[in-house]
């Protein structure tokens, strides 16, 4: 099975930012309906939340100064307004968001972003603002279908843990930062989650970022949460090594 979802990719490379593809993937579970009412009802609604995310991103980090501190606190803050305007504007929406900012021109860092979602009527959206803070936004909306799954949140943690560990070591250990090779380690570590994701179960749906950091590294801030809903999980998990960092989270629903 693969599913629908849109990969995005960017990276910033020694103060550059180059935008990846924008991939999509049908999904076998679905099939696909031809209905152009609801596909503009979709882009109304991403063009609503995009604005959204704009008007915050200006709000919090235009004209200002990176302080770790303070961005830790913007970000909260950007997360917690999110929250209300969701829940006020889209109350049958679950939401997944995700606020990158770093010091713009600072240490170089890629983000490899896939999703897993019914695309009839679930998506993503994300916005990039650029400033002397950098920040970046990802959302993710998951319409709320009321399925009934046998699935244990703990038990896929449990099934990935380990084999996020093995990724981790198979893609990274001794490894010294390239910005050349290392583009193709941040997309074949989230990839590879992605797979045993879906291995696990057919019927979640899931949003992977994947942050791949060179060492030392400083000046950024990751802050994420799911805004609302029931049945919904997050994972985090860390690899330390001697030239990089590599942080992955999965944020998984049941629909």
């Amino acid at each position: 099975m693969i599913g629908n979802f849109g990969q995005i990719q960017y990276r910033i490379i020694e103060g550059k930012i180059n935008y990846g593809k924008l991939l999509s993937y049908k999904n076998e579970n679905q099939k696909q309906i031809e209905n152009p009412q609801l596909s503009d009802s979709k882009l109304k609604m991403e063009k609503t939340l995009s604005d959204e995310m704009k008007r915050l991103s200006i709000k919090y980090f235009k004209g200002r100064e990176y302080n770790q501190e303070q961005v830790t606190n913007w970000n909260s803050e950007y997360i917690d307004d999110m929250r209300n305007f969701v829940k006020s504007n889209f109350p049958n929406y679950k939401f997944f968001f995700c606020v990158c900012s770093q010091k713009n021109n600072q240490n170089s860092f890629y983000i490899n972003n896939k999703q897993f979602y019914f695309t009839d009527t679930d998506g993503f959206v994300k916005y990039i603002y650029i400033d002397k803070i950098y920040c970046a936004s990802y959302l993710l909306y998951i319409k709320t279908k009321n399925k009934e799954v046998d699935v244990s949140f703990k038990g896929l943690e449990n099934y990935l843990q380990p084999k996020i560990k093995k990724i981790f070591y198979n893609y990274l250990e001794g490894r010294k930062y390239d910005h050349k090779e290392f583009d193709f380690y941040v997309e074949g570590i989230g990839e590879e989650i992605r797979r045993e994701t879906k291995n696990f179960s057919k019927n979640l749906s899931s949003n992977f970022i994947t942050i791949l950091i060179k060492k030392p590294s400083y000046n950024y801030n990751f802050t994420w949460n799911w805004l609302n809903g029931n049945n919904t999980h997050k994972i985090f998990e860390k690899y330390n090594g001697q030239y990089s960092e590599c942080k992955v989270i999965i944020a998984s629903c049941i629909p």
